[in-house]
């Protein structure tokens, strides 16, 4: 094997075992020594590849979030009626989540818990994320009758207050798969709230 491939090898083997356990225990109660001791691996051997525990945490929420991205991106490109497109972007995204319970955990722990002096990092890694849903958003928005005292950019800033002002007020119980869900679940009922009201039109 070339020393190129076992590097990339070795690297792959640390991102997986941490990336369980920032996702089970979130950034603050990660534990490097259970990192070494589940995946057989030496703190040196982390550290020569990861300079820190920051350096590791953020690894594995870009390899995360380019995971996601680039599912969603694929999926989202399927033509779907408007009114399906606020369903089928939850419906894809929980999808991914139920396949992939390691990298929903370790998300939404960066959605919801994200550690104060690597917010703004954290934030740089989500950008092609967040430009992925807002041009979806913005899709269905172009497709929609609008009120006219409201722009797309009004709106759009609308739905990203929302949005944070959910992630902020969630409550993580055991860190389990199960929160992952309601939270989707509770997320979609709003969004669908939001886009469409609560007075029915006569």
């Amino acid at each position: 094997m070339k020393r190129e491939e076992k590097n990339q090898l070795t690297r792959s083997k640390i991102l997986d075992h941490a990336k369980i356990e920032f996702a089970g225990h979130g950034y603050e109660a990660a534990s490097l020594n259970t990192v070494c001791q589940n995946g057989n691996l030496s703190k040196g051997i982390i550290y020569h590849y990861f300079k820190s525990k920051d350096d590791l945490y953020l690894a594995c929420l870009e390899n995360c979030l380019q995971r996601l991205n680039a599912y969603m991106r694929e999926g989202l490109s399927q033509e779907v009626s408007r009114d399906q497109m606020l369903n089928y972007y939850f419906d894809l995204r929980l999808k991914y989540f139920r396949a992939h319970e390691t990298d929903a955990r370790l998300f939404c722990n960066a959605a919801f818990f994200p550690p104060e002096h690597l917010k703004e990092k954290i934030l740089m890694l989500r950008k092609d994320f967040d430009e992925t849903n807002d041009a979806y958003i913005l899709q269905f928005l172009k497709l929609s009758d609008l009120r006219q005292d409201l722009s797309i950019e009004d709106i759009l800033q609308a739905f990203r207050r929302m949005q944070d002002y959910l992630n902020a007020g969630e409550h993580f119980g055991e860190n389990t798969f199960a929160d992952v869900e309601r939270h989707e679940q509770n997320v979609r009922n709003v969004i669908n709230i939001f886009m469409y009201g609560i007075i029915a039109r006569r």
